[in-house]
């Protein structure tokens, strides 16, 4: 929700402008913006939200310090490789999954239903970081800039067929109040 309006000013900059580099200023900046007003009233920040922040402000500024746009294209191929990842590994240690971290104080669900989601987590975050790849080094920016746009999408679609997964396998639901 807080990532939605920093992304919505990043392309009304790069269309209005036809800037990269500013379109990147302003995404760097109402992101931080963004995340600061995450913590004052959720009083949390998920490290998913952080990690993309970080991984932000590195392929941002090094965007701006190198007066290049591949690198912030790049970021994007970082954050899902990175999500992909950390998900693995977690998964290969044996470690208790991280979408039942994220969700199992909301839905109880078998732990094959939590590993089955910690596998989606893997596939999406895989083959969006392969699209992403692909795209940055055989697209031009503009054709990027319309792929990064539909990666809300896909990742809001992403999160509607795990929810639906997670309905589906739920043992109870939690419910606050």
């Amino acid at each position: 929700m807080y990532q939605l309006p920093p992304f919505i000013l990043f392309f009304g900059t790069y269309l209005y402008f036809n800037d990269p580099l500013l379109a990147t200023k302003v995404l760097m900046i109402s992101s931080i913006i963004a995340t600061l007003c995450q913590k004052i009233i959720d009083k949390h920040v998920p490290k998913s939200d952080m990690i993309t922040l970080i991984a932000l402000m590195i392929f941002g500024g090094i965007t701006l310090a190198l007066n290049d746009p591949i690198y912030l294209q790049w970021k994007l191929t970082a954050t899902f490789s990175i999500f992909a990842c950390i998900t693995l590994c977690n998964k290969l240690l044996k470690k208790k999954p991280i979408c039942e971290s994220l969700l199992g104080d909301k839905i109880a669900v078998n732990p094959f239903a939590w590993r089955q989601c910690d596998l989606g987590i893997i596939y999406f975050s895989t083959l969006m970081s392969v699209i992403n790849t692909i795209i940055t080094l055989y697209f031009s920016l503009d054709i990027w800039i319309y792929f990064k746009l539909s990666t809300i999408l896909f990742s809001m679609l992403g999160s509607i067929a795990m929810a639906y997964y997670l309905m589906q396998n739920a043992t109870s639901i939690k419910v606050d109040g």
